[in-house]
């Protein structure tokens, strides 16, 4: 199918998909083009963010969802990266990633690190959990490390993925116009290849997560909640997103 995104996930339902793997492409709200406005979610997001938190919507519970990336999407600090980072949090577990050398994508001319990260969508019943936890109980969520401080802080690279750069990483030369971030190695990328092994066991403590007692949340008809930049109303027992213009009427009526 050769389509943007948007407009196949737009048409797509969400929890579809058994697995995802991706090569995420990069840029600015500006950068995708008007391709933005094929899909109500997510439209103010830049391009990696909007691929990224998109795919695991569309991911089934249990799912797997790997993706290639620019490395902010794991080590930027603050803004949109940090949002990305506890958004993706609470649909699935970080379970790691792998930090590239520049030359692995050498030959597409394209001389920049790039990492490898790998999520577990959570099952539904932990998903209900989590959004329980969210209004009620927050700090749990950072203790049981659904918010993994260390991922959501861009600090992955510093400690326990230290491990997982595969080669011996030179920062730029501020000196050296338009020098990049460098990770350096002499393996052949067929090596490089075998080197991505499956990550360790699950971080979060669910026994703290699951033993903690929250109240179910309810909702009535005409309730209304924002997810992704969109509006949905509680109706006949389920959301129903509104369109800019049952947005407008509906938000009209609640003031």
């Amino acid at each position: 199918m050769i389509a943007p995104f948007e407009q196949v996930a737009s048409a797509t339902p969400d929890e579809e998909y058994d697995a995802i793997l991706t090569n995420v492409p990069f840029g600015g709200t500006a950068d995708r083009g008007g391709n933005q406005l094929l899909d109500s979610r997510y439209q103010k997001e830049p391009l990696q963010n909007y691929f990224i938190l998109r795919s695991l919507e569309k991911l089934k519970p249990g799912g797997l969802a790997v993706f290639i990336t620019p490395p902010r999407c794991v080590s930027g600090k603050g803004g949109k990266e940090e949002d990305l980072r506890v958004r993706a949090s609470y649909m699935a577990e970080f379970l790691g990633a792998y930090r590239l050398p520049n030359s692995v994508f050498g030959t597409a001319s394209a001389d920049t690190i790039t990492d490898v990260i790998a999520f577990r969508k959570y099952n539904r019943e932990t998903l209900e959990k989590i959004s329980e936890l969210r209004e009620q109980n927050p700090q749990i969520i950072i203790d049981a490390n659904v918010q993994w401080q260390e991922f959501i802080n861009g600090r992955y690279f510093q400690g326990a993925g230290k491990r997982f750069i595969l080669g011996e990483f030179v920062p730029k030369d501020p000196e050296k116009f338009r020098d990049v971030d460098r990770v350096i190695t002499k393996a052949p990328v067929g090596e490089i290849g075998r080197m991505l092994k499956r990550f360790p066991d699950s971080r979060v403590n669910w026994e703290l997560l699951e033993t903690t007692e929250t109240k179910p949340i309810f909702y009535e008809d005409g309730d209304t909640i924002t997810h992704g930049g969109q509006t949905f109303v509680w109706c006949n027992h389920q959301w129903q997103a509104l369109t800019k213009r049952d947005e407008s009427t509906e938000m009209g009526d609640v003031g």
